[in-house]
């Protein structure tokens, strides 16, 4: 007889109520992107972890465990355990693109090297992307 798996949903219902609207502006094609870009920084970064990420605050505070403060004022966190990403949609909502680049890179940094200060987090992840930040 075949074993059957029964696999539980986390807040499904949350789950199902999400919409576009829910992520505060980010169109389907916005969020392809980003997850286009979480893609190929894993492997530029070689990170062996699959990152997951949301843009829902409440949800990662709930799930994910950062290793420093994280406040819904900031563009973004990260739970380096976890592998967990959140990023401020509504911030990045109004953003050049390249904010948004910078910060997936700079919490997939974090998740890479959970131990390095931020100000060397800031400087490699200027590598990457400019920002105005930077000057």
């Amino acid at each position: 007889m075949e074993k059957r798996v029964s696999y539980i949903k986390i807040d499904q219902s949350f789950i199902n109520s999400m919409t576009t609207k829910d992520v505060k502006g980010f169109s389907s094609e916005d969020d392809e992107w980003v997850q286009n870009i979480i893609h190929i920084m894993e492997k530029v970064l070689g990170i062996k972890q699959r990152v997951t990420y949301t843009y829902d605050f409440d949800l990662f505070k709930r799930y994910g465990y950062p290793s420093f403060k994280v406040s819904r004022g900031d563009w973004g966190g990260c739970s380096p355990d976890e592998a967990f990403v959140w990023i401020n949609a509504r911030k990045h909502k109004v953003s050049a693109k390249q904010e948004l680049v910078n910060t997936i890179i700079h919490e997939l940094l974090h998740i890479k090297n959970p131990k390095r200060k931020e100000k060397w987090i800031i400087k490699e992840a200027s590598k990457y992307v400019h920002t105005s930040e930077e000057d």
